[in-house]
């Protein structure tokens, strides 16, 4: 096609990576049973469907707690390792 239209090069780009991550203590991943209070982590099922669905690559987060230490080690591991870092997680009962 590049070809036909007289063009010898073009200029290409990789496709973006895209982490992404839950948080929330409540979060549980599908394979397990529920426990007292918790909700499976659907939200980041349904982004990474979406995402493969329009070719990104995808880096998965998986679940990170409600506490500081532990959402900064996942967002510092895919903002290394990702374009862009997409989080889900509510803000109603937590600390952050």
């Amino acid at each position: 096609l590049v070809c036909a239209v007289g063009r010898s090069r073009v200029l290409v780009h990789r496709r973006p990576r895209v982490a992404v991550l839950s948080t929330g203590d409540e979060l549980q991943e599908s394979a397990k049973a529920l426990a007292p209070g918790c909700i499976y982590d659907s939200n980041r099922q349904m982004l990474l469907a979406a995402l493969h669905d329009l070719h990104y690559e995808v880096v998965d987060l998986g679940i990170a707690t409600d506490k500081a230490d532990a959402i900064e080690t996942k967002l510092f591991h895919g903002l290394e390792n990702a374009d862009v870092v997409l989080t889900s997680g509510g803000v109603s009962m937590g600390e952050f």
